[in-house]
């Protein structure tokens, strides 16, 4: 919903903005996709050690899973149905 949209950007501000290596964030839903809507963010991190950074960064996508579990916010993830019909009837001899 609209609602849930509004309430997953401001959880992922909230959590980027309060993380102690962020320098600036800009959050916003910037796309409509063929399976999800699309939610941009733009992270300025202070340590330049890729190490460190990876660190950060899980603990920000597992901070920001958390939180979206505790509103009920899924993650769209692409899918696929697909429908088989059969013509006629098939029987298998034993």
């Amino acid at each position: 919903t609209t609602e849930q949209l509004r309430k997953a950007i401001d959880i992922v501000t909230d959590i980027y903005k309060n993380h102690p290596m962020t320098v600036n964030v800009a959050v916003n839903f910037n796309q409509f996709n063929d399976s999800a809507l699309n939610i941009q963010i733009l992270h300025w991190h202070k340590p330049t050690d890729w190490a460190v950074y990876a660190k950060n960064m899980e603990a920000l996508f597992l901070e920001t899973k958390k939180r979206f579990d505790e509103e009920k916010i899924g993650f769209a993830y692409p899918t696929q149905t697909l429908y088989v019909k059969q013509d006629s009837e098939w029987k298998v001899d034993k």
